[in-house]
């Protein structure tokens, strides 16, 4: 199965208009964006096929859940991201989590992705670098990641190990 998206940087999801037509996989949008308004005009004007807030860089929970709310109604589906380099196993966690409170809406079928659980846009070899500074490692065995179920985000920072990364 195919999971083909274009992740393009642009500064205006309405740019993405003039290419959705020649393009057959969905337009994704959102990982560094910080400013909700720019997130809902590209649902709103219909140029956006998934939406990929990243949860440090939107505005953190409260920001997500207001994103989400607006992705529901204009159809878009939302995958969060944690693909960039901000933040670390905390903002991993805190992006498993949002992940799984999401309401999941499949696309259309025969469109893809067409996912049958949350998605989140992860690079897969970094999870050891952000696991470093965590007491609960996050699993990532199999190709999922598991959502902790410890109180808070589901894990805590290693003290000692960021202890040991401080600069004095």
């Amino acid at each position: 199965m195919s999971t083909a998206r274009v992740s393009l940087l642009v500064d205006n999801p309405a740019n993405y208009s003039e290419d959705s037509p020649r393009l057959s996989v969905p337009m994704a949008w959102g990982g560094r964006e910080w400013n909700g308004k720019y997130l809902c005009d590209g649902m709103a004007g219909g140029d956006v096929d998934i939406l990929q807030p990243n949860i440090i860089i939107c505005g953190g929970f409260t920001a997500l859940l207001r994103i989400l709310t607006i992705a529901r109604s204009h159809d878009v589906l939302v995958m969060p991201s944690c693909h960039t380099s901000y933040g670390s196993g905390i903002a991993l966690a805190a992006t498993i989590q949002a992940s799984a409170a999401v309401p999941w809406k499949s696309m259309e079928a025969g469109q893809e992705p067409n996912p049958k659980e949350p998605m989140i846009s992860l690079s897969p070899d970094i999870l050891h670098i952000r696991n470093q500074f965590l007491v609960q490692k996050i699993d990532g065995s199999g190709g999922y990641l598991h959502v902790p179920e410890a109180p808070g985000l589901g894990t805590t920072v290693d003290e000692q190990i960021l202890g040991q990364m401080a600069i004095q």
